[in-house]
């Protein structure tokens, strides 16, 4: 039988959570998911998923083994343990790379190709350097949560955990639009606490500063406004939130009962770093909540 979390409480299996500094997202998984599920290294190897996105993006290795680091090219890095969970950290990857070269677009002048335009090169930001990307970092996480959320959508057998799971995940990886879509679900006791903030946007401050550290970090100076983050907040707890791109965000399903949680989905999320950048939008949202909520 498919338990969900947004018709009854489930006891805690996997957790998201942010850190600033360095940027990173938390992942910790309980022992009990692990044990009762059976998830072993062995098992992990032959996951057909494991092996499709191995082949679709030529990564180094995957890695199984919870003893050690995890995901494709190792990514998740073990951190160790704590109150029964497994702690991985994911470091916010820097996927635009300034090199020694000079910028071709504006032959290291640092200013616009277009003349008509009074601005820095939009390329290389001004500082008259080309710079790489090193997309295979961001694709690692983003198909290492594939498969990990993937494994973890369902909790049949409880945990020891003495809190409730709060935000479950999904995501995809692809190459193409939509890319690196992601939704999930949110509690019962979340969208409770939500509603409990009144549609307080202002509470809600530290979620876009973390999701505007994290874009930073991986794209630089890439061309963004300060309005492209946004999150928002009705009184009925349906939280939204958006980064850079074309009406690029996480949405809330607005056709479950009012007296339970509810479904999120997302709309143009084509690539690995807006994915990451929502991720740790509700890694945040997560944090403020697991403190919030008595």
């Amino acid at each position: 039988m498919i338990r969900l979390i947004k018709n009854e409480n489930i006891p805690c299996w996997y957790e998201l959570s942010w850190e600033k500094k360095p940027p990173a997202i938390v992942f910790r998984i309980h022992k009990d998911f692990i044990k009762n599920s059976n998830l072993s290294s062995e098992n992990l190897d032959k996951f057909w998923l494991v092996k499709d996105l191995m082949d679709k993006f030529k990564f180094a290795e995957f890695s199984g083994d919870f003893n050690k680091d995890i995901g494709f090219n190792r990514v998740f890095k073990r951190r160790g343990e704590k109150d029964n969970f497994i702690e991985f950290l994911i470091k916010i990857p820097r996927v635009k790379k300034k090199t020694n070269e000079t910028c071709p677009n504006c032959g290291g002048s640092g200013k616009s190709q277009y003349i008509s335009l009074d601005r820095k090169c939009d390329f290389c930001g001004g500082t008259g350097k080309k710079y790489d990307w090193d997309a295979l970092s961001s694709y690692a996480i983003s198909a290492s949560f594939t498969v990990f959320t993937s494994l973890l959508k369902y909790c049949e057998k409880d945990t020891s955990a003495a809190y409730p799971q709060l935000i479950t995940v999904d995501t995809i990886t692809h190459y193409d639009s939509h890319g690196g879509s992601l939704g999930g679900e949110i509690s019962i006791p979340l969208k409770q606490y939500l509603m409990s903030l009144g549609g307080k946007y202002e509470e809600l401050s530290e979620i876009t500063q973390a999701m505007k550290i994290a874009y930073k970090r991986m794209l630089g100076f890439h061309r963004y406004n300060d309005a492209d983050f946004k999150v928002s907040l009705r009184e009925n707890g349906r939280f939204t939130a958006d980064c850079p791109g074309n009406a690029c965000g996480i949405y809330p399903d607005w056709y479950d009962r009012e007296d339970q949680g509810y479904k999120f989905n997302c709309h143009n999320v084509d690539n690995p770093e807006q994915q990451i950048t929502l991720l740790v939008g509700l890694a945040a949202l997560h944090d403020m909540a697991r403190k919030g909520i008595k």
